[in-house]
């Protein structure tokens, strides 16, 4: 069984870092960064939750992960805050890339490594999407929503390279 968590780890960080590939396309609707922004702040939140009840991990990573839920919770207020002002729906449930994502980690049975790795691929995906929404992007809100997150996320990114196992 462990011999199969590794692969599929990898395979699933492999698809999660494919988001950048979205800095590369000229525009995505409102509604797709809404939804891809709900659920990484969702998978965000929920992965950091399920590594503190594990108890395994060191005190600077549950720092981190505290951190998380917090600054993700109060963003996803805010984004849904933004998105309903506009009639833009919120998703309340994780993508399927994302559920992809959460199901890896919890078969990682709340490993420390593997959360790190995941909060770095995860952030790194989402600076890209929130760089090039906010440089192409068609809603002027969301594009000011981007544009205040980047340096969070930006943080957040810098913050998961230096824990325990990310690289």
């Amino acid at each position: 069984m462990t011999s199969l968590i590794k692969p599929l780890v990898a395979a699933t960080f492999a698809s999660m870092v494919s988001l950048s590939a979205l800095a590369d396309m000229p525009v995505i609707s409102a509604q797709e960064f809404v939804g891809h922004a709900a659920s990484g702040g969702m998978l965000e939140v929920e992965s950091s939750e399920m590594l503190l009840k594990d108890g395994k991990a060191s005190a600077d990573t549950k720092a981190y992960a505290e951190k998380m839920i917090a600054d993700h919770t109060t963003a996803n207020e805010k984004l849904k805050t933004i998105a309903t002002s506009q009639n833009l729906s919120v998703p309340d449930e994780l993508s399927e890339d994302d559920t992809v994502t959460m199901k890896a980690l919890e078969t990682a049975s709340g490993d420390p490594a593997t959360y790190a790795k995941a909060q770095l691929a995860g952030h790194t995906a989402m600076i890209a999407m929130f760089e090039s929404y906010a440089s192409k992007g068609d809603n002027l809100e969301l594009k000011r929503f981007a544009e205040e997150m980047l340096p969070s996320l930006k943080a957040h990114q810098e913050m998961a390279a230096k824990l325990p196992g990310a690289k």
